[in-house]
């Protein structure tokens, strides 16, 4: 999904680490000035201010589409407010999980990464009840493309597939896992399976898979792991 509101057809770059020619730039021209006012102490704002002031432009056609984009907004100021504070937040709460995905422990990486996919899903349901809301009071190029894409990839049958992934890696039914013995009887080639609805059941508490309708050599067995023996 691209956004493109800096430029019609290509990525804007995200603005890195301030160069030392930038800042001798920058305070000749005093614009760390400039920047504080434009971005009200906002440290997101003034980091795209500076990187944008920076990179400059002189082609006429893309300047015309950066400043039917700025009508826009200036136009629809409380619409873009609420998209920006919507983002904020969502970077916002990004941040507050991120101890958990850089952990050791496995269960504590997988647990903080399904929840941060379901906060970018919740962010995402709203940022598209947004762009149905109020797509239509924008006229700029960058605006109504950005809308468009919003309503057409963000469709219901999209977020349902992504719950049921998401459903899927909390592991309420365990996890299932094959290996084959190597040498030494030590376990390898360790694979994590998919569940299969219908070929999985209960059994006092535990899942297991059933097999023995079908002739072969495989065989599952649930194995508790508690106790020091499941360490």
């Amino acid at each position: 999904m691209k956004v493109r509101l800096m430029h019609p057809s290509q990525d804007y770059p995200l603005p890195g680490k301030q160069t030392p020619r930038e800042e001798a730039l920058i305070a000749d021209l005093g614009l760390y000035i400039l920047f504080q006012k434009m971005s009200r102490d906002d440290k997101q704002i003034h980091e795209m201010c500076r990187s944008a002031l920076l990179q400059g432009l002189d082609d006429p056609e893309n300047i015309r589409y950066r400043q039917e984009i700025l009508r826009d907004t200036l136009e629809n100021p409380a619409v873009m407010r609420k998209i920006y504070a919507l983002t904020k937040k969502t970077l916002d709460e990004k941040r507050n999980h991120w101890w958990g995905i850089s952990s050791r422990y496995p269960e504590s990486v997988v647990g903080s990464a399904v929840n941060l996919l379901e906060i970018l899903v919740k962010m995402l349901r709203e940022i598209r009840s947004i762009a149905v809301m109020h797509g239509s009071t924008f006229r700029s190029r960058g605006m109504t493309a950005l809308f468009s894409m919003l309503e057409k990839e963000l469709q219901d049958d999209y977020f349902k597939e992504i719950m049921e992934h998401l459903d899927q890696l909390a592991f309420s039914r365990g996890v299932l896992v094959s290996a084959r013995i190597g040498k030494g009887n030590i376990a390898q080639d360790y694979r994590l399976h998919k569940f299969l609805k219908k070929s999985l059941f209960l059994c006092n508490g535990c899942w297991h898979q059933n097999f023995l309708s079908t002739p072969g050599t495989m065989r599952a067995y649930p194995i508790s792991f508690a106790g020091k023996g499941g360490q």
